[in-house]
């Protein structure tokens, strides 16, 4: 039985409206795909760079650990004067080697107990995670004693290669002079 033209545009014409129908719903859902896919490889990026963060950070606590041990070795000076001027040419220099920027020292009054006296020391800097670790390396390897209070770091959730605020709470120790006479 033969085709009518009717049947075959009739046909054609369907077809036509099934194929639009087809692509109208495949291409949204393929865009939409599309999307997704970006998104988990971005996803991906963002937690490789985390994980080799984390071995990073790994890697420096083992360097903490073995500094501590080195450092719990290694007898620290606890100066009879208040040699202030010494403390700060130290924090300094620890500052500057470590290229840290809009480095800012101060000192508070003097805290005398009865054996020893504290002089609180805060300092604030702007430098990478390296940078602080590097100021911190150099307090903890001075030849005095020297303790950190507080640390603190500040930086942005979303540039985590940006600059980080540190802001340090230091205390150095002065041994009282009456306290070290028989």
């Amino acid at each position: 039985m033969p085709v009518s033209r009717e049947e075959v545009r009739f046909l054609a014409v369907l077809g036509l409206i099934v194929g639009a129908f087809g692509v109208g719903l495949w291409l949204p859902a393929h865009r939409e795909r599309a999307k997704l896919q970006t998104r988990i490889d971005q996803a991906r990026q963002q937690l490789e760079a985390q994980r080799a963060d984390a071995d990073e950070v790994a890697r420096l606590h083992q360097q903490v650990v073995q500094l501590s041990q080195a450092v719990s070795r290694q007898p620290h000076q606890v100066p009879e004067q208040e040699d202030l001027d010494q403390v700060l040419r130290h924090l300094t220099r620890a500052l500057q080697s470590s290229n840290v920027r809009e480095p800012d020292l101060t000192t508070r009054d003097t805290r005398h107990f009865a054996h020893y006296s504290i002089i609180p020391i805060e300092v604030e800097f702007q430098g990478s995670f390296r940078d602080a670790f590097g100021v911190l390396e150099r307090i903890e390897s001075m030849p005095r004693l020297i303790r950190v209070d507080r640390l603190e770091l500040e930086g942005q959730e979303r540039n985590t290669a940006g600059p980080l605020s540190v802001s340090l709470q230091l205390s150095a120790f002065v041994a009282r002079e009456e306290a070290s006479k028989p």
